[in-house]
């Protein structure tokens, strides 16, 4: 690997999937700038070309991508006090830095924000060339770099890092999943991971409510998933996150599970998890 294919990795080391940057023009809604795709130095340059000319509002739909680049925009973002809007989905890098720099910030209807942790705090070394250490040192402190950065933003906004650190322990590596599934397909099946198997007996409490005698099968699977962390309000609040004017959020997993299913024709399927049992949100102007 050269060192200009590592420099690509680390700084694409927060992305997801990728889709092509678009600037469509002025919302009327918002008087604002919409962006879809990648966080990359396209977005970052589009941004900076609309704050200049004096914008305050970006509506994001993205995925997530280049940390580095998504760094840059957040501390755009707090310095110019630039409201963020989501439509549909706000994920990975984006979630991290320009959803959480808003002073103004909010979700449309039906729109998911997903954390899935933050750039690696560590590099797991193997041996090699000369050649190889060279460029896994290289590695490490371009990741580094970025780490350190994360965790200055995260404290000039004042916001727990423990958000980060938490979704990943939430969504990393392999699932073990819990199924529900009934005969012919009667009703529809559920999924969900392992340790929230009080969902499934809340499904089946509610189908047995109509439907009594129905039978069913209860099955443990092994999946990798992209997995996402969508944090109901009180729990952004907890880790001091501010500024949250909006903030639609799903009745349970089963609801979360259909604005996924919403959001599935951009890119392969993710699995979200939330928490459900805080869900309240008052508007900013009752509080």
């Amino acid at each position: 690997m050269t060192s200009k294919s590592i420099y690509t990795f680390v700084f694409l080391v927060a992305s997801m999937l990728v889709l092509p940057c678009i600037a469509k023009a002025d919302d009327k809604r918002y008087s604002a700038l919409v962006v879809k795709g990648e966080v990359n130095e396209a977005l970052f340059q589009k941004m900076k070309n609309y704050v200049d000319a004096g914008g305050k509002t970006i509506v994001v739909t993205s995925e997530g991508g280049d940390a580095r680049f998504g760094q840059q925009i957040a501390m755009t973002i707090v310095d110019k006090d630039i409201s963020v809007v989501v439509r549909k989905y706000c994920l990975s890098s984006c979630a991290n830095y320009l959803f959480l720099a808003a002073k103004n910030k909010q979700l449309e209807p039906a729109s998911i924000l997903g954390f899935h942790g933050g750039v690696p705090t560590s590099y797991d070394d193997k041996k090699g060339s000369e050649g190889d250490l060279k460029q896994e040192n290289l590695l490490k402190e371009q990741l580094a770099t970025l780490v350190n950065a994360e965790q200055s933003f995260f404290k000039k906004i004042g916001v727990d890092h423990r958000l980060i650190s938490d979704s990943f322990e939430l969504t990393k590596g392999e699932k073990n999943l819990l199924k529900i599934e009934f005969p012919e397909d009667k009703y529809p099946s559920k999924t969900v991971l392992d340790d929230q198997y009080e969902l499934i007996a809340e499904y089946l409490l509610e189908v047995r409510s109509r439907d009594p005698e129905v039978s069913f099968k209860l099955t443990r699977e092994n999946e990798i998933r992209n997995t996402m962390y969508f944090p109901s309000y009180p729990v952004l609040r907890k880790y001091g996150v501010k500024g949250i004017t909006e903030y639609p959020y799903p009745k349970d997993q089963c609801e979360l599970d259909v604005w996924v299913k919403n959001i599935s024709d951009d890119f392969d399927a993710i699995f979200a998890v939330g928490d459900f049992s805080q869900t309240g949100f008052k508007n900013v102007n009752q509080r």
